[in-house]
């Protein structure tokens, strides 16, 4: 199966001072796999540095066969490359279809973006009723699911989610990332989930890696992860 993200020995940090040290994972095509851990751990300084919003001070960042470890930010998402940022940041005062609709940025016919939207607004039954609603008068899990919808608007190869079920209840968690695992398999993704919600994200996944302190300390399946006791302990509330 071909790699679609491979990190090495990543170091990053912000202002000279080191919040990651030694990172190293991968990603297959079409796996999803998540980064879990506490607040504060790092999860989401990876997240930027892999989008090159936070500096990267040694090792490499490879995705899908091409090193993108010093590779300008803006050219990241026409490469296949969209991370979908905590808490969503849509546009308030545009609509929902407004909202999608600056996701694609494709070079091809208007027919073809049109064609895009109604495929992807198809795939999210909420918001193909809300099409015309101002963004900023969605609910939190709606919100969630529009900025997702806006991210798969451009046909990526790599989905990035940080913490998509902050402020979400347990119910709409649930439907985030049932909708999260359909996609996968609709769109062929390959996603990473960075989340302190341990319990579902290792239920969606395939593969985790656990930061801790800017670590990697623990990886493996999820059904591994899952039944450590260690990890039950920390984590799960066992």
């Amino acid at each position: 199966m071909n790699t679609i993200l491979e990190i090495r020995d990543l170091h990053a940090g912000y202002n000279q001072a080191a919040v990651l040290e030694g990172i190293s994972l991968s990603v297959s095509d079409g796996e999803i796999v998540s980064i879990v851990g506490a607040n504060g751990a790092g999860k989401s300084t990876l997240l930027g540095a892999i989008t090159r919003l936070v500096e990267v001070t040694r090792g490499s960042i490879h995705f899908d066969g091409t090193d993108i470890t010093t590779i300008a930010p803006h050219r990241l998402p026409a490469m296949g490359l969209v991370m979908v940022p905590e808490g969503g940041r849509l546009f308030p005062f545009m609509t929902v279809q407004e909202n999608l609709e600056l996701g694609y940025f494709a070079r091809r016919s208007r027919q073809d973006a049109k064609d895009r939207l109604e495929e992807v607004i198809s795939l999210f039954p909420v918001l193909a009723e809300r099409r015309e609603q101002l963004a900023g008068h969605l609910s939190g899990g709606e919100r969630q699911m529009c900025a997702i919808a806006r991210a798969v608007m451009s046909r990526p190869k790599l989905l990035m989610l940080d913490e998509p079920s902050v402020g979400l209840s347990p119910m709409m968690v649930g439907k985030v990332f049932e909708l999260v695992e359909a996609l996968a398999r609709h769109e062929g993704l390959s996603i990473v989930l960075v989340e302190q919600n341990v319990e579902e994200a290792l239920e969606l996944s395939k593969r985790a890696y656990v930061v801790e302190h800017g670590r990697i300390v623990r990886s493996g399946s999820s059904d591994d992860l899952r039944n450590d006791p260690a990890l039950q302990a920390a984590y799960m509330g066992a």
